[in-house]
Order: C-alpha cells, then structure tokens, then sequence
C-alpha cells in the first residue's frame, strides 16, 4: 500500500505530464504554499502604508493611500519575502508543456511578483511583470480576470512613470472588451481615476470616479472614490451636485476626519443666490461648541469667511480668517491657506502692503506640495519687491527731507522720534501686560478677540499686537530674517544647543568664577540722548555726493517700482500712477524718455488714446531721435516683432520636438540656420545651447565641450549661461580636467587615471585609515541590513587590502552609478550601522569596478578620494 502511494505522488509530482491529476497537484500546491503566503505579504504591506498615509483635504485626494516614499522602504523586507515565494512557486510547479502553461496559478504567481515589485516602487521592474501576463496569461486560453487585473496593474506602473501614452495602450485593452468581470471593472475604474489627475483631468476623472462607485464592492474604498467624485464636481462649481454626493458619502460612516470634511465643504457649496445661510451658518456654530472639533475650528472659521466673502461681507470674511489662523492647532497647511486668503483680498482691494505681509506668512506655512505653491510664491516675491521699494523711497525720501535742516531744527526731529518710540513701547507694554493679567485671572479660559463668525462686535479699544493681523505677520517675517526657522523650545537663540554651558551656583569653584568688581560709569539721560541723536545724524547724507545717491537711489526705486506693477502685478493704473509721479517730482531723472514710452505703451493698453498720444507728442517732439521715437514712427513695428517673436518660437518648439525625438543631425542644422535667421531674437541663446546639447547626444565630446564654452562666453547675461557652465563643469570634472586662469602659466597635470562612467558596475566601499580598526561589528551590521532591505540582490561583503595601512569593506555589486547611490542614501538612514561608523578613521565611496581595478593596481586610494570628491560629490 506504502508503494502505492509512493508510485502515486510521484506521479502526480511530475511537471511535463499533461494530466488532470499532475494538474490538480501542483495547482493546488501552488495556490495553498507559496502563492497564498505571498498574497498575504502584500495584503499587509498595503495596510501598513494605509496606516501611515495622512490625506490632505485641502486638494483633491489621491486614489491610493500609499504613504511617503520613505514609507515604502519600511515595506521591503515583506515584498521581498513574497517575490521570494512566487518565484519558488514558479520555479517547482510551472508546467511549461509544448510551449503552453498547464498550472492556472503560474501566470498569479509572475503578477504577485510585478504587485511586490510596485509596492517597492521598483516600476519598470514591475512592468516586466505584468506585460508577460497580458501577453501569457494562462487560465482556459481565453481572457479572464487576471488579464484585466494584470492590465490595471501595467496602466497604474505606467502611469507613476508618466508614461500615459503606454498607459493609454493597457487601457484599451480594457476599454474593447465588452465582458469585464465586475470586480475586474471596479479596480480598473479605480485606476483609470487615477490615469485621470495624474494629467490634471479633473472632467474625466470625475465621470470615471461616479462611475466606479457602483462597482467597488469594499466600502472603505467607496467611501474614498465618492470624496474624490464630490470634490471633482466641487471643483468644476457643480455645487448642487457635489452636496448631493456629500450628502449621500456621509450614510457610509466615513472616517470622522472624511465626515468632517464632507460636511465643511457641503457649507462651502452652499449657493447665496439660492437661499439664506442662516442654516449653515447655525450648523457651523454647532460645530465650534463641539469639543471632538477642537483640532478644526481653523477649518470651521475659514469655512465661515468663505461664506462671508460669498456674501461681500469682506470685513468679516477677514475676521473669521484671522479667527481661523489663531486657532490653528496642527494643521499648519490651513493656516497657509488662511493667510491666503486675506492676502488675495487686499491684493483685489490694490492693498499692496497689507497683501504682501500676508504672502509672505501664507508661503511660510502652505506645502510645497500644494498645487498652486509656485504661484503663490512668485506672487509673495513680487509684492515683497514692491514693498522693497516703496519702502527705499520712504526712507531716502525722509532722510533728504531732514538733511537740510538745522541742527537745532534737526535734533527737534530726532527728539520727536524718540519720543514716539517710546510712546508706541510704553503702550505695548501696557497692552501685554493686560492681557497676561486677564489670562492669569481665567486660566481656564481661551481667550478671543471679538469680531469673528459673524456674532457681534463690542465696540471700542485698539487691537493688541498679537490680535493685529498686519503687525504679527511683519513681526513674524522679521524674526525669521534674522533667526531662520526655529522650535520653541528651551535655548532657541544658540543654534548648537551642544554648546550651552552649564554654570553651578555652588560657591565650590570660586577661582573659575570671573567676578567683575570694577565700578560701572553711569552714563546721564543728557550724554545719552547725544548720543541717540547722532546715531541718527549719521545715517543722514550731508555731502553732496550722499544726496546725489539718495536721490538716485529714489529715482530707480520708483522706475522699478513702476515695472512690477506692469509686468509682474499686471496692474496697469498703478504702473502708469507711478511713472507720472515719477515724472512730475524728478522730471529731469535718468528715466525720463523710457517713463514716458512706458506711459505711452501703458495708455495704448488701458485703450485711453487721449493719453497715449499725450505721450506720444512729447517723445516725438523733444526726442526726434531717440529710439523710441523710431518705435512710435513705425505703426507696424509692434506687429513685426510679434509676428517675428512667434516665428523664432515656433522653429525652436519644432526644432525641440526633433531633440526629443532623437533627430540631433537636423537639431545641429536648424540651429545653425536659426542663429542666422534670428540673429537679433532673443531666441538665439537658446538655439545655442539646443546645439550643444545635441552635439553631446552625439557623443562627440570636444565638440560638446567646445560648444558649451561658446554659449557661455556669448551669452554671459542669458540663463542658458548658467546650465551651459554646470554641464561643462560636470565634464570637466568627469574627465580629470581643472580649469586654470588663461593670464597665468597653467601647472603641469598629473594624467587622470580614473574615468567616469555612471552606467557601469559600481561597488560602494567604506575606506578605513586606521589599519588596526576591528571592523567585525560593523560587516556584521550591514549583512543584517542586506538581509533586511536587499536580500534579492546578493550583495557581497568582504574586506580588501589596498596597502598595509589602508583597506576598504567592499559591498558589491550594483548594476550602475544610481544603484550604488541609492544603497548609499539607504544605509546612511541606518542607525544600526551608522553608530558604528567613525567618520574621524572612515571614509564612504562609490567606485566603479574598473576604477578599483585601477586603485589596486596604483595603491593610492587618497587620489582616488580626491577625484571622487571631485567628480561625484
């Protein structure tokens, strides 16, 4: 009977017999082993990252919750175990016969690998992957589920590489077959979403994301595609809709963060044309009163401001934002966006000053990652430029004004100067000292200034300093001026807390004590007061000269001034008002015939004709032949440039696409027939460096090399000069070659052993300089780390000898430059291997293998340290 069944299993075992029973065997082994335990591994490693994601309601949330990309690592050790398992699976139970997969689960086990793969964020590893099962999937011979599954997966890899074109393919494959599976349809939706705002296509995304709901069977999942759907449509101003979707999401029993947020921003689509915002207004007001909302009431006032700017109510829309900033908990991005807010409404109002304060704070606390930060932060440079100026003018303006003065008249000035400055302290004082004894006498209490949510306002009394929106804000921006960011924290002033010295108040060591014993002169109010004042006497331009750069100083800070207002506020009112202000208080400056062409070009833009032509006569009267007067004689002048402009534009974006496309001998000679033919656009350092970059792409390196040192010699104030001289310096460098002062004899060189090559095999390498070092502890540390993070690339540790008193620990080896560097960054992240590391004795370096070739033929690792600082560092 034993035999029996011996002589049964092996046949069953067998992997080239085509039978039901060879079938069923290694299917089910397949399956219940290696495939299910793997399964699971992913399965937990996805919680994980879910448990480490933090959503940020104020975009548009992402499909998935997959946490930062450090997160990811921390996943490793469980994608590796279940790669390990399908491919154990593949490896025992394939049954490749004829050509053809027998085993159903072999083409499950090939898509556990790219999902394991993808969860790393090992994309183009994944892709392989799931491209074999699209095109070997196995079950029945015919499409089933995995095929839809596997093409899901291969459009989500593309798409986290930005490769949508490709994606477009998978999702065609999809798209044309009319009998997907439900569950199949559903995952499929959900990715397609995510295809959709990856490219910023909120109109698709949207109907996708409605149209997935219905298929998601998971209900936290659902819960998310109908936040998302409801955003989408809030986004679009469908608001009546939105609501609706609000609405319906909060029947699920979402998370109290997405319920909380569902029910903000069904206030947010709350239509004043449509109705009283009474009801929402009191919904709002029930929310405040609720402890469980105490980490949200910034989002409730913000929400109550909205609804106040809605309803042109702006000073209250202002107070409820300033009421949201001071009850910001932890959410610092809100207080961002509160800042913002107030900075967009003084920005309407022309409140120049006011919204540039504001920027400044919203930029400080937004995200970088939110989708709009670049453009709020051009905007807080423009404005903190202007203010820049405004504030030149101010001070050279009052400095002129008081250099004439007597020195009787001159010090009633300062005096009255000093005393307002005392004035304004004194009050400030007493002011804070208010609120501390109000606060002591309700300790229990948060105190709030009156003013927001729409409640009333008791009358009178000034707005203390920390209440005062404009003062705080120019409060805030001047500490970080001068103290950068810094914790509250005990001893904020030192940088290097290490340094604090500890003093003991034991009289134990009197003789380390330093005791000043010498009596101090008193200095009288009369001797200090001259002193004051002549502090202030000599920021004061009294010679002629000093008047004459405090005088310039004011001219170019109005031109300038004018210039941001156009070209960057696109205020052209304001830009005219100061040209003419300009023009009436200095008539004679350096800028005058350029401020009037301005006046000209502005008036011609706002269409007031009477104006323009004001300016006009003037230029061609008093100016007949100037340049601008030949600009005003030639109607057509502005029509040929832009026709010009566009044509210059539209040869480079061509001239571009074939660089992109590989075409570098056509770039080479449309450059040089562009350089011809837009000799004086302002294009042509940009067919310069077109050029060079595609001489390089033909790996002629002299010619590269000579053509980079063109661009930066012609075109010294253009910004191509600056990537052109990076590229050189990185060749430079790659090639051993230093540059030297062409005035001076340049040093004989020592010929360049070592070369540079990113895309060879690369080891990285620890450089002990102590040769006693017993570096047991430390191998044993970074095997453990292998192990943990890269026990799929059978990493080598060992210890090499470059000369007694020198040795390297080897890790080798890495398939390229970006490899080695990355297991670089890695371990250095490492605690368990970075205490042990004593970078007194120690040196860390990446090598390609042919370079430690060289070095263990030379024996002379300390050039080989300065050539790698040098070329990769």
């Amino acid at each position: 009977m034993g035999l029996l069944c011996a002589l049964f299993i092996w046949q069953a075992c067998s992997t080239k017999r085509d039978r039901w029973l060879n079938r069923t065997y290694h299917g089910i082994t397949a399956k219940y082993n290696g495939y299910f335990n793997g399964e699971e591994l992913i399965k937990e490693s996805w919680q994980m990252l879910d448990k480490k994601h933090i959503d940020n309601f104020a975009v548009i949330l992402p499909v998935y919750r997959r946490g930062t990309l450090e997160d990811s690592k921390t996943i490793v050790p469980n994608a590796d175990k279940a790669i390990k398992k399908a491919s154990v699976v593949i490896k025992r139970h394939s049954m490749l016969i004829k050509g053809k997969e027998k085993n159903k689960y072999i083409d499950d086990s090939y898509l556990l690998i790219g999902k394991s793969h993808f969860i790393k964020r090992d994309y183009y590893a994944s892709l392989e992957m799931f491209t074999y099962v699209v095109r070997e999937y196995v079950k029945n011979y015919k499409k089933d589920p995995i095929f839809f599954r596997a093409n899901t997966w291969l459009m989500r890899a593309y798409s986290e590489l930005g490769m949508f074109s490709d994606a477009q393919m998978a999702i065609d494959r999809v798209v044309n077959e009319k009998n997907v599976p439900q569950k199949a349809k559903g995952e499929f939706l959900i990715a397609y979403t995510d295809f959709f705002l990856k490219q910023n296509n909120f109109e698709k995304a949207q109907k996708t994301a409605a149209e997935a709901v219905s298929y998601i069977r998971n209900r936290k999942m659902r819960a998310r595609m109908m936040y998302i759907n409801a955003q989408l449509l809030q986004k679009a101003e469908k608001y009546k809709e939105a609501s609706a979707v609000y609405e319906a999401l909060l029947k699920l029993n979402p998370s109290f963060e997405m319920a909380f947020n569902a029910r903000i921003n069904i206030a947010r689509c709350f239509d004043v044309n449509g109705g009283d915002s009474k009801q929402v207004r009191l919904t709002l007001a029930k929310m405040i009163k609720e402890e469980k909302h105490r980490d949200f009431l910034d989002q409730i006032y913000f929400t109550l401001g909205e609804l106040d700017q809605k309803e042109d109510k702006i000073d209250k829309a202002i107070d409820n934002y300033n009421l949201s900033i001071r009850t910001s908990t932890v959410n610092t991005n809100q207080k961002g966006l509160s800042h913002l807010a107030i900075a967009e409404i003084y920005f309407e109002e022309a409140e120049y000053k006011l919204s540039a304060a504001q920027y400044d704070s919203a930029v400080t606390f937004i995200a970088k990652e939110y989708p709009d930060y670049k453009q709020i932060e051009n905007k807080r440079n423009s404005l903190a430029e202007l203010v820049k100026h405004y504030n030149t003018i101010a001070y050279n303006d009052s400095i002129l004004r008081m250099s004439i003065l007597s020195d009787d008249q001159l010090n009633k000035v300062i005096d009255e100067i000093i005393a307002r400055e005392k004035e304004e302290m004194r009050k400030q004082a007493e002011k804070a000292a208010a609120a501390a004894a109000m606060a002591q006498a309700n300790p229990g209490s948060s105190f709030m200034p009156p003013g927001g949510a729409g409640f009333d306002q008791p009358a009178g009394g000034a707005i203390w300093y920390f209440y005062n929106p404009s003062a705080m804000s120019f409060g805030f921006t001047e500490f970080r001026k001068i103290f950068g960011e810094r914790k509250l924290e005990d001893n904020w002033r030192r940088s290097k807390k290490q340094l604090t010295l500890q003093f003991d108040d034991s009289d134990d060591d009197d003789d380390d004590v330093i005791k000043d014993d010498e009596p101090k002169e008193v200095m009288s109010p009369e001797d200090s007061l001259k002193i004051v004042r002549q502090q202030y006497k000599d920021r004061l331009p009294l010679s002629e000269e000093a008047k004459e750069a405090s005088l310039d100083s004011i001219v170019e800070a109005y031109y300038d001034l004018g210039l941001v207002y156009k070209e960057k506020l696109k205020d052209l009112k304001k830009s005219a008002d100061t040209y003419e202000e300009l023009l009436r208080k200095y008539p004679d400056n350096k800028y005058r015939i350029t401020a009037l062409y301005q006046l000209f070009r502005l008036y011609l833009a706002m269409q007031k004709q009477n104006e323009a032509d004001k300016y006009k006569n003037i230029i061609l009267t008093k100016y007949p032949d100037s340049e601008y007067a030949k600009l005003i004689a030639n109607p057509d002048f502005f029509a040929e440039l832009a026709k010009s402009k566009k044509e210059s534009d539209d040869f480079y974006t061509e001239t571009f696409r074939m660089y992109k496309a590989g075409m570098y001998a056509n770039v080479i000679e449309r450059c040089r027939t562009a350089m011809v033919r837009f000799a004086e656009s302002e294009m042509l350092p940009k067919f310069a460096y077109l050029k060079a970059l595609a001489l390089g792409k033909q790996r002629d390196v002299e010619a590269f090399r000579t053509a980079l040192i063109d661009v930066v010699r012609s075109f010294p104030g253009d910004t191509v000069r600056v990537q052109a001289k990076e590229l050189l310096d990185v060749l430079n460098r790659a090639q051993g070659i230093v540059e030297v002062d062409s005035t001076q004899k340049a040093p004989e060189e020592k010929p360049q052993i070592f070369t540079y090559n990113a895309d060879t095999t690369h080891y990285f390498a620890i450089w002990l300089k102590d040769k006693k070092l017993n570096t047991n502890n430390l191998k044993i540390a970074i095997s453990d780390f292998n192990n943990k993070l890269y026990s799929l690339a059978k990493l080598q540790v060992g210890t090499n000898f470059v000369d007694p008193a020198n040795q390297v620990i080897m890790i080798r080896e890495f398939s390229n430059l970006n490899k080695a560097a990355e297991y670089l960054n890695t371990l250095g992240a490492d605690t368990d291997v970075t205490d042990l590391l004593d970078f007194n004795k120690m040196e860390l370096l990446l090598i390609s293998a042919k370079n430690f070739n060289k070095l263990m033929k030379e024996k002379n690792i300390q050039e080989y340290f300065d050539y790698y600082k040098k070329v990769y560092q």
